[in-house]
């Protein structure tokens, strides 16, 4: 996905990012200086689908990621571990909150 606007399902962001808020996510940022710390990313996740997380922390020589929801319940590294940077198909570069 070079550039997409994906729709927020879910509260594993919240309160920063509230289900019904968009965001525009683009490949371009990690293909010129990869994923880095407090990016957020969007990957498919082979048993959890389609999912949007926080970048903690980078490992394995920056080849992996550590990702985490900012909600407690979320479903993140804490329970499937690291997964590779390669995973990553894009990067948030503009949120859009849903109108309250």
């Amino acid at each position: 996905m070079l550039l997409g606007l994906l729709k927020i399902s879910g509260y594993s962001l919240a309160p920063a990012f509230q289900e019904g808020d968009y965001v525009l996510v683009s490949k371009l940022p990690l293909l010129i200086r990869g994923v880095r710390p407090g990016d957020v990313v969007v990957f498919d996740h082979p048993l959890h689908g389609r999912l949007i997380k926080l970048v903690d922390r980078l490992a394995c020589g920056g080849n992996q990621m550590f990702l985490i929801g900012l909600n407690a319940d979320s479903i993140d590294s804490r329970s499937f571990g690291l997964l590779p940077t390669s995973m990553a198909q894009g990067k948030v570069i503009w949120h859009f909150q849903k109108s309250k």
